[in-house]
């Protein structure tokens, strides 16, 4: 199966004829919470061919590292693609950002149908020929958001893909998938020994893809190693994780998948994504686990996996559900946590599905990032008050009382709770607990001059432990966004007035506990 690859600066409509295309609004998928959202895959028929779909990131000038990733992310989509979609916007006249896609679409030597988007009539449309500036031949004009030239450029699109291989091989077929150094060529190494007769190697259709035969128990059949992606620089090797595009096409001509799992770090969310494609294409899935050597409790630790993934899938359902919330015009209070990175790109996804206008008030500055990335205008709490709120929680305990702080931003989600009529709690099974402090410490955010008196008064108020929390990867303490430390505090017993005596504390900034606050609990089910 061909593919092809959707790229331009921001804001020219790119994820709209994506969702067009494929004719179904598709979420942005994260493989972390952080500054850039992985690449968009889908699935297009039309006219009995099918080609992949890639939706990548806008493109602009900048050396910051958003920038840096986006362009490594597109760069990637445009090498592996057959043909680029070039959105630029209709009523626009081409910028700096238009002219640096141009000059990357022809260092690639890729063929590139530029698609003139928001031309939904006809004076509109006379802007078409002004995009000829830009050195392409091939021009289609549309409307995404209308519906308008979407047919013409499936034309367009499927006349200039160059024909699909045909393989006429009726063995068994299983490819190896999974994500780079995890061990896929060890494992087709040790599955290819020497009292398997090899028959032949063949070249596959897909690059850097290798079809082996072999026998097994007197029957033919056909391992598709996905060895892992080519590096062509730092660029690439930076996001390196990014790359699905070979397994895609792997899975593609595949009976069963084996999708590898590296034991030594367990699930991470590039798997859950790469199953997800082998899942949507209807294929088998076998999971080998690799490195097993370095499991010590391989009981706990599956265990641990299942729960992950069925955390995992609770929170998709729940971004959805309060992304269902969204208004126009309302002003949102966003919240810190993985829970809440889901919503707030189910959040963009839904106003750029419905055309919606909303300002967020982010409670940190990777939530204020994240919202840059998606386009969501941000203000702060002295310039707009949230008509609601959402965010996630550590532990939450029948009376809707919770424990935050884990992202030490304690401060200004209750700054945005308190200010807003209503604060949507986004929980799993995970964080439901009889009585908090089952399984997080109070979180306690103080000036660092007073950090001996302050663990002293915490100490009368019954605090049985107290630890400084400490970076992961820098020497010395975690450090707020407002300068200050974090101490994590062990209480045997959460009283209702605990939160008020803990703020009574001089050199206390704010602490984790939200008790009394007037919040509805967001579950799954």
């Amino acid at each position: 199966m061909q593919t092809v690859c959707l790229v331009g600066k921001p804001n020219v409509g790119k994820s709209s004829i994506f969702n067009r295309l494929i004719k179904e609004n598709k979420s942005i998928i994260m493989d972390t919470p952080g500054v850039t959202r992985d690449r968009i895959y889908g699935k297009v028929e039309y006219n009995n061919k099918r080609f992949h779909l890639i939706d990548t990131g806008g493109i602009s000038l900048g050396d910051d590292d958003f920038q840096k990733d986006i362009l490594a992310q597109a760069t990637l989509a445009i090498d592996e693609a057959d043909l680029v979609l070039f959105v630029v916007d209709g009523i626009e006249d081409i910028d700096a950002s238009d002219r640096k896609v141009a000059e990357i679409l022809h260092r690639s030597s890729k063929p590139v149908i530029v698609v003139v988007n928001k031309l939904d009539n006809d004076k509109r449309k006379d802007n078409l020929y002004n995009f000829y500036e830009l050195g392409f031949s091939e021009l289609v004009a549309v409307s995404a958001s209308h519906n308008i030239g979407i047919n013409e450029l499936l034309n367009t699109i499927t006349k200039d893909l160059p024909e699909e291989d045909i393989i006429d091989d009726d063995t068994i077929k299983f490819s190896i998938i999974g994500r780079p150094n995890v061990g896929k060529s060890s494992l087709i190494n040790a599955l290819l020994n020497e009292d398997r007769a090899i028959v032949s190697d063949i070249a596959g259709t897909t690059r850097d893809a290798i079809d082996t035969k072999f026998k097994y128990n007197h029957e033919d059949i056909t391992v598709i190693d996905t060895a892992g992606m080519r590096k062509k620089g730092k660029i690439y090797e930076s996001v390196e994780k990014y790359s699905l595009i070979r397994s895609l096409k792997a899975i593609d001509r595949s009976d069963v998948c084996v999708l590898v799992i590296d034991a030594s770090t367990g699930i991470i969310e590039h798997d859950k994504h790469i199953a997800s494609y082998a899942l949507d294409a209807g294929k088998g899935i076998v999971i080998c686990v690799n490195k097993w050597d370095t499991i010590n409790n391989p009981d706990s630790d599956i265990k641990h996996w299942k729960e992950e993934i069925k955390n995992r899938e609770q929170k998709e359902i729940i971004a959805k559900k309060i992304a269902e919330r969204v208004q126009d015009g309302e002003v949102i209070g966003f919240g810190s946590g993985s829970t809440s990175y889901l919503t707030a790109i189910e959040i963009a996804n839904k106003c750029e599905r419905e055309n919606l206008k909303i300002t967020a008030i982010p409670t940190s500055q990777e939530i204020k990032m994240l919202c840059a990335y998606l386009n969501i205008p941000t203000a702060c709490i002295m310039e707009k008050k949230p008509d609601w709120c959402f965010d996630g929680a550590d532990e939450v305990d029948h009376d809707n009382w919770l424990i935050k702080g884990r992202g030490a931003a304690m401060f200004k989600e209750k700054l945005n709770m308190k200010t807003a009529p209503k604060t949507y709690i986004l929980v799993d099974d995970s964080k439901l607990v009889n009585a908090l402090g089952t399984n997080f410490p109070v979180p306690v955010e103080i000036y660092p001059e007073t950090v001996n008196y302050v663990k002293e008064e915490l100490y009368k108020l019954g605090a049985n432990r107290q630890t400084v929390r400490q970076a992961l990867r820098k020497d010395g303490p975690v450090i707020t966004e407002n300068g200050n430390i974090i101490i994590d505090v062990y209480f045997d017993n959460i009283t209702p007035d605990l939160e008020r005596k803990i703020k009574e504390i001089t050199g206390v900034v704010e602490s984790g506990l939200f008790i009394g606050y007037n919040v509805e609990i967001t579950s799954a089910y």
